[in-house]
């Protein structure tokens, strides 16, 4: 597989993205909790930057099914590079006005550089080689994870907020070049069913997209405990910081090291799917994952100390880390392929809500709750979910 060049270009994509991605990040909510100190800012801030992919999402999936696919997340990758190169330059001495304008910018050019190789990668590889080739890409972007978090830590402490969001502005240019070089054969250039782009709306397609995901019980059940799961992980994302710098009083490096920890594990987990033969069908196995995230993040938040942090958050990653790529073969195989774009982009806005809410959510809870307490509530909330998921399949398959 990693002989496809497509994948391996997508995946390369793909991992300097995530890198930026992690580095950004640990770096927007360090400068607003220095800032503010408020917890509810950091919230907006994580809210801020996932909502307007709710609005972008639905037409960049258009956009990627009726014009150039490679160019589109070429385009979207660069504007992203030079948006947290303009925050690096003008907004790291204050909160201001313009930190959310940027931010909101960013959040709205997500869509195309989250979502294009889940598109491309679809189809460039057939479906008997689809989870091989989506296993590969989730280890590639995992292993930015890991070096990730604990550069942008130590940018941080000992090089300044501004270096490390330069050093995301540099990350988004090197998926920008590594997409440039995917090959520009037909499969990219020709604008599927041209008659239906004047026919239809953007509208009625996004009626459709949302029509076919209620319609479709797999893809139903695997966008709602996606929208969960992502609602789960904003709120980490705001309380580890908090965790890290009010409640232990260490450095944005241990925040750095102990997303590192999360990484590894969900690279190992990853790493797992291709050499563990899984049953064929897969619900059981995934509500499990969910459960023993869940179980072990209850854990974390109880003990809340730094190798208690390090230790729980490797091992959820090991229990999750193979869900991800599951998950994405089995919708990209129960979507129509010509209109993979529009329906992926619309699922895709829906789940994206999960991580701003998550993050606001946790932002206005860490105002009232210390945050080792939020996280832990936060597991236990994720294995009830997960149980009572393993319940539905157990009844549904008893009843057959």
């Amino acid at each position: 597989m990693i002989k496809n060049r497509t994948v391996l270009l997508l995946s390369l994509a793909d991992a300097f993205s995530t890198l930026g991605d992690e580095v950004g990040l640990i770096a927007l909510l360090w400068l607003v909790m220095g800032q503010s100190r408020n917890s509810v800012d950091m919230g907006v801030l994580a809210f801020l930057y996932g909502v307007p992919g709710l609005v972008s999402g639905p037409f960049f999936g258009i956009i990627l099914d009726r014009w150039l696919k490679k160019w589109t997340v070429i385009l979207a990758n660069a504007a992203q590079s030079a948006i947290f190169l303009l925050i690096g330059l003008f907004t790291t001495h204050s909160l201001s006005i313009v930190l959310y304008g940027f931010v909101l910018a960013a959040g709205f050019l997500i869509p195309p550089t989250a979502m294009g190789s889940f598109v491309i990668m679809a189809e460039h590889v057939g479906e008997d080689q689809l989870l091989k080739a989506n296993a590969l890409n989730e280890i590639f972007s995992k292993v930015p994870e890991v070096v990730g978090p604990a550069l942008g830590g130590w940018l941080i402490t000992f090089g300044g907020i501004r270096i490390a969001l330069w050093v995301d502005a540099a990350s988004f240019l090197l998926a920008a070049l590594a997409t440039m070089w995917i090959p520009n054969d037909s499969r990219f250039t020709r604008l599927e069913n041209p008659a239906a782009q004047n026919r239809l709306s953007w509208f009625s397609s996004i009626g459709r997209s949302l029509a076919f995901i209620v319609q479709s019980r797999v893809v139903l059940l695997i966008t709602l405990v996606a929208l969960m799961m992502n609602g789960a992980y904003g709120i980490l994302e705001v309380s580890l910081p908090l965790l890290v710098h009010r409640q232990l009083h260490h450095a944005a490096s241990l925040l750095g090291v102990i997303w590192m920890a999360y990484a590894i594990g969900t690279l190992a987990g990853a790493f797992s799917h291709t050499i563990i033969r899984m049953p064929a069908t897969y619900g059981r196995v995934l509500a499990a994952m969910i459960v023993g995230w869940g179980v072990v993040i209850v854990g974390t938040g109880l003990v809340a100390t730094p190798w208690g942090l390090l230790g729980g958050l490797a091992i959820a990653g090991v229990s999750f880390g193979a869900y991800p790529p599951i998950v994405r073969t089995l919708v990209q195989t129960s979507v129509p392929p010509e209109k993979r774009g529009e329906i992926l982009s619309v699922r895709a806005a829906l789940i994206g809500l999960g991580v701003p809410v998550g993050g606001l959510l946790a932002g206005v809870a860490n105002t009232v709750l210390i945050p080792s307490t939020v996280i832990a509530l936060t597991g236990a909330l994720a294995a009830l979910v997960g149980l009572m998921i393993w319940t539905l399949l157990q009844v549904t398959r008893s009843s057959k």
